[in-house]
């Protein structure tokens, strides 16, 4: 459960009191799967405080505004737009919701960007809308192929 955010402890234990670090693992479900905006403000992670593994997002170093970004089990989560979206995939879906990093909020609902039943990864580049998809080819074992989605417009 503490996983998440030992590596994040130790990488800035150096610069915290000993009551900073034990915020940092201070956890109240089953966490996993952390990411530090690129400002270094927020982080999202993935929560079963609701039963469910679902995408939330919380300030950083000190938590203290958690948020949920996602309905339903998601995997693969990531920053994308320098730090103004969330990126996460949710079964076949790669899905993108907006997020303000000034104000701390959703900024807007999730939308769909991407579809295939053959997913394997996601990746959101940090500073453009790009997503990167790895997907297994279709009708094959072959490694999988990567798919590069550009933002539309």
């Amino acid at each position: 459960m503490a996983a998440i955010f030992v590596a994040l402890a130790i990488e800035f234990a150096r610069e915290r009191t000993p009551l900073q670090r034990d915020l940092i693992l201070a956890l109240t479900a089953d966490e996993e799967g952390g990411v530090v905006s690129p400002d270094g403000r927020w982080i999202i992670f993935r929560s079963s405080e609701n039963g469910e593994r679902e995408v939330f997002v919380d300030s950083f170093p000190e938590p203290k505004r958690r948020l949920q970004v996602s309905q339903g089990r998601s995997l693969e989560l990531s920053w994308g737009d320098s730090g103004r979206s969330i990126v996460f995939l949710q079964g076949s879906k790669v899905s993108r919701v907006p997020f303000d990093p000034q104000a701390g909020r959703v900024a807007g609902p999730s939308r769909v960007v991407y579809e295939s039943p053959a997913i394997l990864a996601v990746q959101a580049d940090p500073t453009t809308e790009r997503v990167l998809v790895a997907r297994r080819a279709p009708g094959s074992e072959k490694p999988p192929v990567l798919r590069v989605v550009l933002p539309a417009g």
